[in-house]
């Protein structure tokens, strides 16, 4: 079942992983075939540099560790994204407690009025992707660190 429509995650079904390959466009084919000749620090370095967004793509290749992190600081980190799909889609490829470690360095640099759409779309990714109780427990803990600061910030608009 690969056509135009399908379930998502959250419904019990996940269409198989050749189905979001088919559905890529051609030049999202092209840059994959690309990027999974390279290694894992090559291609890292080419999607920060020629990427202003986090490409679709970067789900569909292994990564190092350290390539995980540079991959998320360079555009996660200190940013809001208005949908949950960049994170869900680091989270598809980092672990939880490494990917919120970096999100979690870069909260300082997030405009204060941007916080609840931070939380809104966290909420759902890490909802999503948390499967343990050790992952549920972390994304808790995240949570609720973003839940101080949207009310800090509230009480200083009061």
């Amino acid at each position: 079942m690969c056509g135009a429509f399908s379930l998502g995650v959250g419904w019990g079904f996940t269409p198989p992983y050749n189905c979001y390959i088919r559905n890529m466009n051609e030049k999202n084919r092209r840059e994959l075939a690309y990027i999974r000749e390279l290694s894992s620090e090559e291609a890292a370095t080419y999607l920060i540099e020629n990427h202003s967004y986090a490409p679709v793509i970067m789900k569909h290749r292994s990564w190092k560790k350290p390539d995980q992190i540079r991959l998320s600081k360079a555009f996660v980190q200190g940013q809001v994204h208005a949908t949950y799909r960049v994170y869900s889609d680091f989270l598809s490829f980092m672990s939880i407690t490494l990917f919120l470690k970096v999100v979690e360095e870069g909260l300082a640099q997030i405009d204060p009025d941007r916080l609840d759409l931070l939380y809104y779309y966290f909420n759902i990714a890490l909802g999503r992707a948390a499967k343990t109780e050790k992952q549920i427990a972390r994304a808790k803990e995240f949570l609720v660190i973003l839940e101080a600061l949207i009310e800090k910030r509230v009480k200083t608009i009061c």
